[in-house]
């Protein structure tokens, strides 16, 4: 029998245990460290497979927003996009079993 779909995430959760910080982000006194979609797409990606999960993402909406901003090069234009996604976690051994958020 198969595990039920919890149970599935917490066999992930006991063999993956973090996901290292391996991209640099911004410069000068903006820059940080982050977590890039390939790192977890590659920890993560056997471990779904092994456990027979299946993660479905659907974009609810988006918003693109247009900022002018001065800088020391003159006025220049920015754009950032804003989306809301729902994704659902599904076991592919029963796929009336899924998670949503």
């Amino acid at each position: 029998m198969s595990n039920n779909l919890h149970m599935k995430i917490v066999n992930i959760m006991s063999r993956v245990q973090s996901v290292y910080k391996g991209e640099s982000v911004g410069y000068g006194n903006n820059a940080y460290k982050a977590v890039s979609h390939d790192d977890v797409t590659k920890l993560l990606h056997n471990e779904f497979v092994q456990e027979k999960l299946v993660m479905i993402p659907s974009v609810i909406d988006s918003e693109i927003k247009e900022m002018s901003i001065s800088g020391k090069k003159g006025a220049y234009q920015v754009f950032t996009t804003s989306v809301r996604v729902k994704v659902a976690l599904v076991n592919a051994e029963d796929p009336e079993e899924k998670i949503e958020t």
